[in-house]
């Protein structure tokens, strides 16, 4: 088998400017394929018994992407090659693909769209059960959000749930066509946003500020380009590499065993509940906020990325913890002081000095964009024009629809401003949070809907506005550990390294986006009416996280109260805490502690990911004092091959799994 040779990604830059049409082709094409594929293994083979620590969906290294690069690059790429030389499947290609399916996948799923369809049809499913529904939220939303509201139509609602009977007509289009349509134009303008907004940063973040990416490195060396975590004789050539790689990858195969073979034990690392141990007051307030968790991939990540990143996201964890005994001592354990609640204020205010601290940085670079792109518009073109202008211009454009759209959907319009700006907002700094501190999602429990009520309260808001602006946050926030910005920013960055021109890769991922979302929209619900969604996903996606959430309304509507004391202190406090740190961190070079694991503090992915950080902080600090940085580089492949035996793991026995269930060998 001949190996893609490195230096076919500057003849692919230089003689087509970056990636082929062929390129997105071939990704359009692996995207409708992954839209019946990835509901498929997550909701029918149910193979999250062989994930350790992701899914084929989620998280920011979701494993299909993955698989979907390693076939690209490294199983059909050599073998065009061999076979058509002059015309070859190469580095640009594959990487190309990747990025669509990548930068689209969340979006599609697990982070947005599966959300949907059983929020807008769930209240004429349930309504039986839950009077206050009819009368306190649905006269503030408008129809063509919601699926089933004519008469007549409660029956074909009940077959998404329930399962199409034998001889019924599998899908009723008609009734989906239009509120689907709405919601998916929604969800494809806040994709155009995303593509825009990360790329007027790209250049600053990774030319000037060398944002390093972590797993749009892993992308780059697997695919085989240039990449700061490639060896000199490549990753794939490290024995120490491979000896990485075996550990995970054997372990997932024990995992899938436990799915395949009746009886055979299940030896995935469990969650070790810890809070337990602390029964005495004021210690007992940690119950259910401290566990243990052991992940490859986090082991791994933290030996590559900088020492004071990891140490910095425990300490800040435990910090936390201590933080919510000193409350509890003093008599603060439920209300508006409950401890927990405190904190998820404090990161939303922290996170907000984050936010500045970047668009400061940015703010030369932004008023370029500004000048240059009102240059273009009246005639007069500066003779150095910013080369992302145009970006600046359809993140505005984007900003502006999603407003209007939000405003339609019953939103005031100081509302849908607010409400899209901190969305906005919170996305782009979970993507500079991920970029940096290379986790696989960063999830702090913030909301641009909690700020809003820690800042006017649900009587400042007013009745009117809480239906829609919970609905929309349920949908394009609420699983903000999956995401889609940081994989768009990922994009960014490994056409940023490949030195692709900005016009074909950014056509490429918009069309991406919208094919996407069409795709897996269809795949989706027609998978439910076949199924039943009730069997698909009876603890998530249908019914338990839609009762939720419409609950969650009917009570807020039922008490409405003003901002309380609590929230505003709780966000001031992270305002004057973060801007200490980030000071702190600016101004002295031996600071210890990152202040983005301030952020982290409060949500599920420090509570998770903290052993694997402080065991890999640990191996790193040891073998870099005792060993120097030779010893360092020496043993680095070992912990890629963690990164990529537990990603690649998860991937390949994941489809082994879902196709031993299609074939009958498994029921």
């Amino acid at each position: 088998m001949i190996e893609i040779a490195e230096q076919q990604i500057a003849v692919d830059a230089k003689e087509a400017g970056g990636p082929r049409a062929r390129s997105i082709v071939v990704g359009l094409g692996l995207i409708i394929l992954l839209g019946w594929l990835v509901p498929y293994v997550t909701f029918i083979v149910k193979t999250g018994v062989v994930s350790m620590g992701g899914a084929f969906a989620w998280g920011q290294v979701p494993t299909a992407p993955f698989l979907v690069l390693v076939v690209l690059a490294r199983i059909f790429g050599p073998a065009v090659n061999k076979l058509l030389r002059r015309r070859g499947y190469g580095v640009n290609d594959a990487l190309m693909s990747y990025a669509m399916v990548l930068s689209t996948l969340t979006l599609c799923t697990q982070g947005m769209l599966w959300y949907v369809p059983s929020i807008a049809a769930v209240p004429f499913y349930a309504q039986g059960g839950h009077a206050p529904w009819v009368k306190l939220i649905l006269p503030h939303l408008p129809s063509w959000m919601l699926v089933g509201g004519e008469p007549g139509q409660e029956r074909l609602v009940r077959y998404l749930f329930e399962g199409t009977p034998s001889g019924a007509p599998i899908v009723p289009w008609n009734m989906w066509l239009g509120p689907m349509a709405a919601w998916l134009g929604m969800l494809t303008m806040l994709y155009f946003t995303a593509v825009c907004v990360t790329g007027m940063f790209r250049r600053r973040w990774f030319e000037q500020e060398h944002i390093t990416f972590p797993f749009a490195e892993l992308a780059l060396a697997v695919g085989g380009g240039p990449s700061a975590w490639d060896t000199a004789r490549g990753i794939f050539r490290e024995k120490l590499m491979w000896l990485g790689f075996s550990i995970p990858f054997i372990h997932c195969a024990l995992i899938a065993l436990a799915f395949l073979v009746k009886g055979f034990p299940d030896l995935g690392f469990k969650d070790i509940q810890l809070g337990h141990i602390f029964t005495g007051a004021p210690w007992n307030i940690v119950q259910g906020h401290i566990m243990f968790r052991f992940q490859w991939l986090v082991l791994g990540i933290a030996y590559l990325i900088p020492a004071q990143i990891s140490i910095g996201t425990v300490f800040f964890y435990f910090a936390s913890l201590l933080q919510m005994v000193v409350f509890a001592s003093l008599g603060a354990t439920g209300g508006e002081w409950y401890p927990h609640t405190f904190i998820v204020r404090q990161s939303t205010g922290g996170l907000l000095i984050f936010a500045f601290f970047l668009f400061y940085a940015a703010r030369l670079d932004i008023r370029q964009m500004w000048q240059d792109l009102w240059g273009d518009i009246s005639g007069r073109p500066s003779a150095n024009p910013h080369p992302d202008r145009w970006l600046l211009l359809g993140a505005v454009a984007g900003t502006a629809g999603l407003i209007a759209w939000s405003h339609a959907a019953g939103l005031d319009w100081w509302v849908a401003i607010v409400f899209i700006g901190l969305v906005i907002l919170f996305q782009l700094c979970v993507s500079r949070i991920v970029a940096v501190l290379g986790m696989q999602h960063a999830t702090m429990w913030i909301s641009p809907t909690g700020l809003l009520e820690a800042a006017v309260g649900t009587k400042g808001l007013g009745p009117a506005n809480i239906p829609s602006i919970n609905l929309q946050e349920r949908v394009i926030w609420y699983a903000e550990q999956s995401t889609f910005f940081p994989m768009v920013l990922q994009s960014h960055k490994i056409g940023n390294v490949l030195r692709w021109k900005s016009g074909n890769y950014i056509s490429g991922l918009l069309a991406a986006g919208v094919v996407g979302l069409v795709a897996y929209s269809f795949f989706y619900i027609r998978m439910a009416y076949q199924y039943g969604g009730l069997m698909m996903s009876p603890k998530w996606y249908f019914m338990y996280i839609d009762v939720q959430i419409y609950n969650q309304i009917a009570g807020k509507m039922a008490n409405i109260a003003g901002a309380p004391l609590a929230g505003r202190v709780g966000v001031l406090f992270g305002l004057l805490a973060m801007w200490i740190l980030m000071s702190c961190h600016r101004a002295f070079p031996w600071w210890p502690f990152h202040p983005l694991g301030f952020l982290l503090a409060s949500g599920y992915t420090a509570r998770v990911t903290w052993p694997g950080l402080l065991t890999g902080w640990a191996v790193k600090t040891a073998v870099s004092r005792y060993g120097g940085e030779r010893m360092y580089f020496t043993l680095r492949p070992i912990f890629l091959g963690l990164l990529i035996g537990d990603v690649g793991g998860q991937a390949f026995w994941a489809v082994v799994c879902a196709v031993a269930k299609g074939l009958g060998w498994v029921t």
